[in-house]
């Protein structure tokens, strides 16, 4: 896939991440059965990896910045 069309899915997956996290943030008073709460959990977690997994190259950037800074 070219950049363009991970840049496009990067986005609504950002989206749907803050609103799983808002509706986590409910807890008990929104999920009293407790089996919602731990699904989204854990649908968050798989989120949170995709995430990661196409944001490395800034990640990476990152350790690079670090040793600029350091070596100078």
């Amino acid at each position: 896939m070219s950049q363009k069309n991970w840049n496009t899915f990067r986005l609504p997956l950002d989206i749907l991440m803050t609103l799983v996290s808002i509706i986590l943030m409910g807890g008990a008073y929104l999920f009293p059965a407790g089996i919602v709460h731990e699904i989204l959990g854990v649908a968050l977690f798989i989120l949170w990896a995709i995430h990661m997994i196409l944001n490395h190259r800034w990640y990476a950037s990152l350790a690079q910045e670090s040793k600029l800074i350091t070596s100078t």
